[in-house]
């Protein structure tokens, strides 16, 4: 387990970051000589260096290291692509990092006329929000393709891809409910 600042990462999202704090680090390198999965969660407040595990949600996802790059100061470039949402049920600190227990559950939900419009307006949403975010590589996020997104939950995917592109709403929505479960656009 691997706390992360000031981002939220989704299933179906591929995100790259820069990973630096000691314990992070290993955990990492823990994930890169196993399976390469690695269970990801946002940190209550993004100015406390080592955070315990009380301090970090426990709604987070599980993500597949997609590429790693050892930089010249220690500090690891990652890609991860967030696979499914999971909720640590225990984290126990093991030679300098988190290792938690998760549990996943699968979120249908039902196409109705409403959810369609919702689908329909998140698109909207996230075509002009990769539009202002474009010319920053650091920030853009990348969304599958239709095809790729399983069960046809493409227009989750692509209101996920919104979200995690807005600074404020990604972070101040989970630190508002706790849950993603309860998440909900605006508008």
């Amino acid at each position: 387990m691997m706390p992360i600042r000031d981002m939220v990462i989704f299933p179906y999202m591929m995100t790259p970051f820069v990973v630096g704090r000691l314990s992070s680090v290993r955990a990492l390198e823990e994930a890169l000589n196993g399976d390469r999965k690695i269970f990801l969660a946002t940190q209550h407040d993004a100015s406390i260096d080592e955070p315990k595990a009380k301090e970090i949600y426990q709604v987070g996802s599980i993500c597949n290291i997609v590429q790693s790059v050892k930089m010249p100061d220690g500090n690891i470039k990652v890609l991860v692509e967030g696979v499914e949402r999971a909720k640590s049920v225990e984290v126990n600190d093991k030679d300098g990092f988190f290792v938690a227990t998760v549990r996943t559950g699968k979120t249908d939900f039902e196409m109705t006329p409403a959810v369609e419009q919702l689908m329909q307006r998140v698109t909207s949403l996230f075509e002009g929000a990769n539009t202002r975010f474009a010319a920053d590589d650091e920030r853009r996020h990348h969304i599958r393709k239709d095809d790729d997104v399983p069960n046809g939950h493409h227009g989750q995917a692509l209101g996920i891809g919104f979200l995690s592109g807005s600074e404020h709403l990604r972070t101040a929505a989970v630190r508002k409910t706790g849950d993603l479960e309860n998440l909900r656009l605006p508008g």
